[in-house]
């Protein structure tokens, strides 16, 4: 397995670190999780039940389980793991929002209780950046965000971590006594390469057999042609959107025409075509098409260079020796996402209405400081999910949300959100849903440039992997119904 990001720790739960996302799911275990059906489904918990009052979730638990050092995991284990995050206001903490408590009445029953109701609660619990249970056993009593366990996990997933190297790789080998039966690969190796087209060499050369984030497209092509090699398109899971944020707080941002303007200005269709060879699907609208609730009638402003102009006149910004104003487009480096070529092209459509851009690109730990701590930029790229359960939306427009880098505040908004989530009747919910859609599109905080999918490129000798399955049941990033031929 290639990767082109590098984890500094194998434990989501207290600390972001993007990295991590794409193995942990092979070492640790949810309560519930996401199948590549966006459905939620079953992981440690068997069943679950929900009170009347949607305020107590009753989670029954498979029996038998074992961590990997041969300890039995129990209620104890998950009940603990929610308190500790909760405590630490962990990463993880986002999807216990609203927990008032957690017990555990016997050793496979766990109950969470709820402040208010919340429609969402099983979706948060599932998602990708949600938590995973932890060992009671290993991590109480210590300083849990410097326990050794972060990089020598204790997990009862399908793989079981044999060595970890930061910075060069992680091994892992097959958990014969896995909950959900003995995986069919023995062996997981992660490899991290410094560059996109390193792991795009080891890839062809046979080295490894996987780019686990995806090749940078520029190889696509090159790849599709290569002897003994597949590429494949799979959707997201969940459904996953690539947006532009505006800062809010600069000038000449912070003017609604200024942003219309832009957004005017800007072609997606030429940027999927120039940077990711017309793979991606172009919405034109705020929320992805492919999750509950969505409007299709909640539209962005068209491309339309000679409207943007007229508008960027009318709001006191004539051309001068053919500039308006200049800003700064600041984007990470990632193999798959195209974070540089996006901000070029944009640098050329920008051009066309008198707006100077310059574009400029960061490692990931140093873009995540500078634009959601510091909000230092202009203009920034970024991408995640939106979906399946519309409530993810808030993570990026509603006040205080965790990737909200606009900083946009709008009361509306957070009431329908607040709103939706205590609400039991779906048809109220998906009025609010697709309220919130429309008043976006209006303000305008963001502009969303297209639905993500994926380019997978591996060995071709290999198969069963998440998006073959024809269940739907795995999670993405599940490597253990992965078999070899030949």
């Amino acid at each position: 397995m290639g990767l082109t990001y590098a984890p500094k720790t194998l434990n989501p739960d207290y600390a972001y670190d993007p990295a991590n996302y794409f193995i942990m799911d092979n070492i640790y275990s949810r309560l519930v999780n996401y199948g590549y059906d966006d459905e939620v489904h079953g992981d440690l918990a068997r069943n679950w039940q929900k009170s009347a009052d949607g305020l107590t979730y009753t989670f029954h638990l498979r029996s038998g389980v074992k961590w990997s050092d041969g300890k039995p995991l129990t209620s104890a284990d998950v009940m603990w793991t929610a308190k500790s995050i909760i405590k630490e206001k962990g990463y993880g903490a986002a999807a216990l929002a609203g927990v008032s408590a957690v017990t555990a009445p016997d050793a496979q029953t766990v109950v969470m209780k709820l402040a208010q109701p919340n429609s969402s609660f099983l979706d948060q619990l599932a998602q990708r950046y949600g938590w995973v249970v932890l060992p009671q056993h290993v991590f109480d009593g210590t300083d849990v965000t410097s326990n050794p366990a972060n990089k020598k996990p204790v997990g009862s997933g399908p793989f079981v971590v044999t060595s970890f190297t930061p910075g060069s790789h992680v091994e892992l080998k097959a958990n014969p006594g896995y909950f959900g039966g003995a995986p069919k690969t023995k062996a997981l190796s992660f490899r991290f390469f410094s560059s996109p087209d390193a792991a795009v060499t080891a890839l062809q050369s046979h080295e490894i057999q996987f780019i686990a984030n995806a090749p940078n497209y520029a190889s696509v092509p090159t790849l599709k042609k290569a002897a003994g090699i597949t590429v494949e398109t799979a959707a997201a899971t969940p459904p996953t959107d690539v947006w532009l944020g505006f800062n809010l707080a600069r000038k000449p941002l912070n003017d609604l025409k200024v942003r219309t303007a832009i957004a005017q200005a800007l072609d997606p269709g030429e940027i999927n075509d120039l940077v990711y060879g017309g793979t991606k699907k172009v919405s034109g609208t705020v929320y992805d098409p492919s999750s509950r609730d969505y409007d299709a009638s909640a539209r962005q402003p068209a491309h339309d260079v000679a409207a943007a102009n007229a508008l960027l006149d009318q709001a006191g910004y004539p051309k001068k020796s053919g500039t308006r104003f200049s800003l700064t487009y600041t984007g990470f480096t990632a193999s798959l996402a195209g974070a540089q070529q996006i901000g070029e092209v944009l640098k050329q459509q920008l051009a066309k209405v008198g707006i100077g851009l310059k574009v400029e690109n960061y490692d990931f730990s140093i873009f995540a400081d500078k634009i959601m701590q510091q909000h230092d930029f202009d203009i920034t790229w970024s991408g995640g999910p939106h979906g399946p359960d519309p409530q993810t939306f808030a993570n990026y427009v509603k006040t205080g949300g965790n990737r909200n880098a606009m900083r946009y505040s709008d009361p509306e908004v957070d009431r329908l959100f607040d709103e939706a989530a205590k609400s039991s009747d779906a048809s109220v919910r998906s009025q609010d849903y697709r309220k919130i859609q429309q008043i976006v599109a209006k303000d305008l905080p963001r502009y969303t440039l297209f639905q993500w999918n994926y380019q997978f490129a591996y060995d071709s000798r290999y198969s069963g992997f998440w998006w073959q399955n024809t269940t739907g049941d795995l999670p993405a990033d599940d490597y253990a119904q992965v078999t070899a031929s030949g």
